[in-house]
């Protein structure tokens, strides 16, 4: 797991206001257009990529143009 380099990677969609990576993962961004479908698909590629696929169930999910959230869990 390269928690460093996932924040690298998500600084450059918005502000990481949290980031917290244990039994559950959570994430919560600030910025612009975060409700962009794509969105969800680049930010999730980088958590599979950096925590090496350690959180594949969605536990909740939040967004709006403002802010994206998101908490994962391990199976």
């Amino acid at each position: 797991m390269n928690i460093e380099k996932l924040k690298v990677e998500l600084s450059k969609l918005g502000y990481i206001q949290i980031l917290k990576a244990g039994s559950v993962f959570t994430l919560l961004i600030t910025g612009e257009n975060l409700d962009n479908g794509n969105i969800f698909s680049t930010i999730h590629e980088a958590i599979d990529k950096y925590t090496d696929r350690q959180y594949p169930f969605i536990e909740a999910l939040k967004n709006d143009s403002n802010f994206f959230c998101i908490v994962l869990k391990t199976p």
